[in-house]
């Protein structure tokens, strides 16, 4: 049903820092299929004083179950891993739970630039991470936010023996996660992006189109993935030359227009947390019926804030609401 992607071998540094009572871990690892980019971890540690009234034996137990039953947060299209990085050390250090964040491709600190990003392949890197990550099944809890909150409910329905529990922020299989008006911007800020001369280096190339574009999109975001998904094209003998696959990007990404049908025929009957701002355009109380068919377990927190960044807007309230979730259902699966 899913074929893998064909990608480069990526070697990354480890840096590790302590941080509090968390400990801060940008790592990756060697893979023959990268596209997510793992990832920043978190994981919560308990205090000095608290470690010394552990036994032994149930402090490796505790790091067995933080190692094997982590969260994974999955950041929208045209964002990064970066706004979610204080969630995430909150999340790792309420709920003593290993907590990563990770970068999808063409996305931040993904290495892997491809114009096939639609549903997909999103699900094959899903597929993929768990694999690198030597993660066993249901143990693990989900995060996403819109693009990949759709992602994830698509994942959880063909396989919904792999994940725990779900938490989806501002996203319904019901509704394109991308909206029109971004779409649309996108699609001006490829048809009017100068693609540099050949020969250019990567960082000096990317900096031109970006500069160009600032004057067209006022959008960062959407400035931001236009220069990410700046490809070179090798030719032997020949110096770099720089393409912007429009089309093949488009094309990639209207497969997010419509939640495939026979999805439908699944459901994940397993506890998942619906996030939805107060005016959101993606989740209304006449919306529960109908995701409630494909996700029986479903329950709903609707925000004050009318944006569709609940996790920036209303941050405290956020992370209770989601911790508690996480909390409630920590030895489900």
């Amino acid at each position: 049903m899913i074929e893998d992607n064909n990608e480069k071998n990526v070697s990354h540094m480890e840096l590790v820092k302590e941080k509090g009572h968390e400990k801060v871990e940008h790592s990756s690892h060697n893979s023959a299929r990268r596209s997510l980019q793992p990832p920043s971890e978190l994981v919560a540690s308990t205090s000095p004083k608290h470690a010394e009234n552990i036994p032994e034996e149930e402090r490796q137990a505790k790091k067995t179950l933080e190692d094997y039953s982590p969260v994974i947060i999955f950041h929208d299209i045209f964002r990064s891993q970066v706004e979610w990085q204080m969630f995430a050390a909150d999340v790792a250090y309420l709920i003593r739970k290993r907590t990563i964040v990770v970068d999808i491709r063409n996305h931040g600190t993904s290495p892997f630039i491809s114009t096939r990003c639609g549903l997909g392949e999103s699900l094959v890197d899903v597929r993929n991470l768990l694999r690198e990550l030597k993660l066993p099944p249901c143990k693990v809890s989900v995060i996403g936010h819109k693009l990949s909150g759709w992602v994830l409910m698509a994942y959880c329905l063909l396989y919904p023996y792999k994940f725990k529990n779900l938490v989806v922020v501002e996203a319904n299989p019901n509704v394109n996660p991308i909206s029109s008006k971004d779409f649309i911007s996108l699609k001006t800020a490829l048809n009017l992006a100068q693609v540099p001369k050949s020969g250019a280096p990567l960082r000096a190339a990317r900096f031109e189109v970006g500069l160009f574009l600032e004057e067209v999109l006022r959008n960062g975001k959407l400035r931001s993935y236009v220069v990410q998904n700046l490809v070179v094209e090798k030719v032997l003998g020949k110096p770099d030359k720089w393409e912007l696959r429009r089309a093949e990007i488009l094309k990639s990404l209207s497969s997010f227009t419509k939640f495939p049908d026979f999805l439908r025929l699944f459901t994940f009957d397993k506890p998942t947390l619906f996030v939805a701002s107060n005016n959101s355009r993606y989740i209304k109380k006449e919306n529960e019926a109908e995701i409630m068919q494909l996700f029986p377990q479903a329950q709903f927190v609707y925000m004050k804030t009318s944006s569709s960044n609940p996790h920036i807007d209303e941050f405290d309230s956020f992370v209770n609401h989601v911790t508690t979730f996480l909390n409630k259902h920590k030895l489900g699966g």
